[in-house]
């Protein structure tokens, strides 16, 4: 029979995960309303619940490969098949929330990050104006990401 303490783990993750949901949530609020202090705030929460989720997952990984199980979802589903005690429900439970709490953040990142590359691009190009660029044609480099070719006209010239 498999260590019971994948239980644990797993609950742990799942409230680590809810936290960065709610973390998520609250950057987005931060970055919709360009509020500086809570998107510092929500960067530094988030550092620490990927860090703590980092070695909560870790815990998991150690726990299956000493079971010699897969790491994956067919993993945590074996280690249930071995179960034969009362705790096989709550684990595929919970596993079912981590699954759809890691989509649901996974999701909620990807807005955050759509709304911080719209931000940096506007003060981007507000710096643009700021410098005197008045055409900004995007390229690609050899390596196949965008440059910037823009004609430079100073605002201020020197004497």
């Amino acid at each position: 029979m498999a260590d019971p303490t994948l239980l644990p783990i797993l609950k742990d993750i799942a409230a680590h995960l809810t936290a960065l949901q709610e973390t998520l949530q609250a950057e987005y609020q931060a970055l919709s309303d360009n509020d500086r202090p809570g998107i510092e705030q929500a960067a530094r929460d988030k550092s620490r619940l990927t860090a703590s989720l980092d070695d909560l997952e870790q815990e998991r990984v150690t726990l299956l490969r000493e079971a010699g199980l897969d790491l994956d979802r067919s993993g945590v589903m074996a280690y249930l098949s071995r179960q034969q005690n009362s705790t096989t429900d709550p684990i595929a439970r919970i596993w079912q929330d981590i699954e759809q709490l890691s989509r649901d953040c996974e999701q909620q990142n990807r807005i955050n990050g759509i709304i911080i590359e719209h931000n940096r691009k506007r003060t981007e190009t507000a710096l643009n104006i700021l410098q005197g660029q008045t055409g900004n044609t995007e390229l690609y480099s050899a390596s196949g990401s965008t440059v910037s070719a823009s004609n430079r006209q100073s605002i201020a010239t020197k004497a």
